[in-house]
């Protein structure tokens, strides 16, 4: 054991002989060129095997994550062309609500317009009525003066009228004694 001290490698044969290394009372034997070689396949064989089960379990698993590779290729896709379509839809109902906001803009001032001209048209109206009314109040005025300056009473006209018209009906008669005509009136005084 003395020899074997200085040496880098201690475990030669030797030292696997000394009792006091090994620990036991028995003498190793030693093995043959046979039983190392045995051995030496035996373990070659096992790691072989191992390996084998190995790449099994990693061709399964790739298989695996194959299949999910083309399923998630086929996924994106299929979600890559989702997205054209609602990419389309969405350009198609932007233009389309572009289209409503011009038809809004263009139909909000078409109602201004016809908001305006009818304000006219209602200012017009108003003016028209106004004048019309003021033209038969002077009328009426006139009538009452013309009527009161020669004390003739209104209700011996109206008989008059009826006696001129005898086509006319009560209810015409009626509507048309308030508003009569100044030839008619001065036809009667003369």
């Amino acid at each position: 054991m003395a020899r074997n001290l200085g040496k880098e490698n201690s475990s030669s044969v030797r030292d696997l002989q000394d009792l006091s290394i090994t620990g036991s009372d028995h003498k190793p034997t030693k093995k043959t060129r046979k039983d190392i070689n045995r051995d030496y396949l035996k373990r070659k064989k096992n790691k072989a095997k191992k390996l084998k089960a190995k790449r099994k379990k990693l061709e399964k698993s790739n298989s695996h994550l194959e299949g999910q590779a083309y399923q998630l290729r086929k996924d994106q896709k299929e979600a890559r062309e989702e997205n054209i379509k609602l990419m389309i839809v969405q350009k198609s109902q932007s233009d389309s609500m572009l289209e409503l906001e011009k038809n809004l803009i263009a139909l909000g001032e078409k109602i201004n317009a016809l908001k305006e001209e009818h304000a006219h048209e209602i200012h017009a109206l108003k003016e028209e009525h106004a004048q019309e009314i003021r033209a038969l109040r002077e009328e009426l005025e006139w009538q009452m003066k013309m009527c009161s300056s020669r004390h003739i009473d209104v209700g011996q006209i109206e008989n008059a009228r009826e006696m001129n018209n005898p086509m006319e009906t009560p209810t015409t008669a009626q509507a048309t004694s308030y508003f009569f005509n100044a030839d008619h009136f001065a036809s009667q005084m003369a």
